[in-house]
């Protein structure tokens, strides 16, 4: 038996949470088109015959001192010590190779055991897939690839046999074999309405936002009852989320809505306030009261 905790460690927006999602086969993490869009560690547990594969989906890297930059390059640092094993995210579209091979020196000189990984392969970037093919070599380790326009088996077969043969060994699964993640469904909540707003909002109006469930409630009706806040950093933004007539807002409640009942597997009444709190991003307070907690 075998089972252990897989960082992730790459770029911002590199394919990560993608890649758990594909994998465990089930929504672990939020996923869209913006960087940054991962905020915490996630993990997405998968089991198979004789191991158990503890994904730790990481904020991509950022440089920065304080406010919510500073716990996003927090929560990467933590996943990169505290795992036992490491997959490197080596991302076709990136900037440049300079930055992936910074990605590289990371994970070798955590001195566990690691792995590349190379996502977005159905980008037409050949010169950079090469490029990539000749990084991984120089470290001397095996050529692994994620296009995800195979199906997740597909995906499953040429990764899982390599990952697990990283993993420590282990007398039994270190999480209940029925768990897909550890979140609860009161923090999914909170994540499946960041997503939407950072799906419908432009700009840098979703860097400045959080999610805070006033209210949960589960009882004997079918129907769960949800009132979310939308905290907004700048008072500007406000009608940027609202939205002429609501209708903005009233399309983030849908689409949240619609994706939760599908997790939940009940209906969901969910509704929606938008307050701002000046620059909440920057203030280590309020980001502890929205679970965005520092490490002094």
């Amino acid at each position: 038996m075998k089972a252990g905790f897989l960082g992730l460690i790459g770029l911002p927006n590199s394919g990560k949470s993608t890649l758990v999602n594909a994998l465990v086969g089930e929504k672990v993490s939020i996923v869209t088109a913006k960087p940054q869009t991962t905020r915490q560690n996630v993990l997405g547990i998968l089991n198979v015959p004789n191991a158990q594969i503890i994904f730790v989906d990481t904020p991509g890297e950022v440089k920065a001192q304080d406010g919510i930059n500073k716990y996003l390059q927090q929560e990467f640092e933590k996943s990169l010590d505290e795992s036992d094993a490491l997959i490197a995210i080596l991302n076709m579209d990136a900037p440049n190779s300079d930055s992936l091979q910074r990605i590289l020196d990371m994970v070798k000189d955590s001195k566990k055991p690691w792995l590349p990984l190379i996502t977005k392969t159905d980008l037409p970037q050949s010169f950079r897939l090469i490029k990539l093919q000749e990084m991984v070599e120089a470290a001397g380790k095996p050529f692994i690839t994620a296009n995800y326009n195979r199906s997740t088996e597909s995906l499953r077969e040429d990764m899982l046999a390599e990952f697990i043969k990283i993993l420590p060994e282990s007398p039994a699964p270190l999480y209940d074999p029925e768990l897909y993640t550890t979140q609860t469904m009161r923090e999914m909540t909170q994540e499946v309405v960041r997503e939407k707003c950072f799906e419908a909002l432009r700009d840098e109006v979703p860097y400045g936002l959080a999610v805070d469930i006033r209210k949960y409630e589960e009882n004997e009706q079918p129907t769960i009852h949800i009132h979310a806040d939308l905290i907004l950093n700048k008072e500007s933004h406000k009608p940027m989320v609202v939205g002429s007539r609501g209708q903005r807002i009233k399309h983030i409640g849908t689409m949240a809505r619609k994706d939760l009942e599908k997790i939940l597997g009940r209906p969901v009444f969910l509704q929606l306030f938008v307050k701002v709190k000046k620059n909440w991003t920057k203030n280590s307070l309020t980001m502890k009261e929205l679970g965005y907690v520092l490490d002094l």
